[in-house]
């Protein structure tokens, strides 16, 4: 497969490649689907999704929230930054987290 160096060159291939019928539409959407910016895009929103699902067991706008302006604040961080450990260790060191953990007990 050919290594591309950017979105405007991966664009002109997927537009080649239609053109010269060298693929369908149906590979071109999944190219764009499995790609770089949608990929992570859909990744980093199930990584938190998963974390408040996971370690807080609740859906992102249940109690005590009541919105989704932490979920917002959690995504729009792992996007900025793209540390994935920092965000897993403020959801493991949350208090909401370790009065689960004591509940279990």
């Amino acid at each position: 497969m050919l290594m591309l160096h950017s979105a405007r060159d991966e664009r002109q291939a997927l537009i080649t490649a239609l053109d010269n019928k060298s693929e369908s539409r149906a590979s071109v959407l999944r190219r764009i689907a499995l790609g770089g910016v949608v990929n992570k895009r859909d990744y980093n929103n199930a990584y938190v999704l998963t974390h408040y699902f996971a370690y807080l067991r609740r859906n992102p706008d249940d109690s005590p929230d009541y919105n989704l302006v932490g979920f917002n604040f959690w995504l729009d961080d792992l996007n900025r930054t793209g540390d994935y450990r920092s965000l897993s260790r403020v959801f493991l060191e949350s208090g909401e987290y370790k009065d689960q953990v004591k509940r279990k007990k």
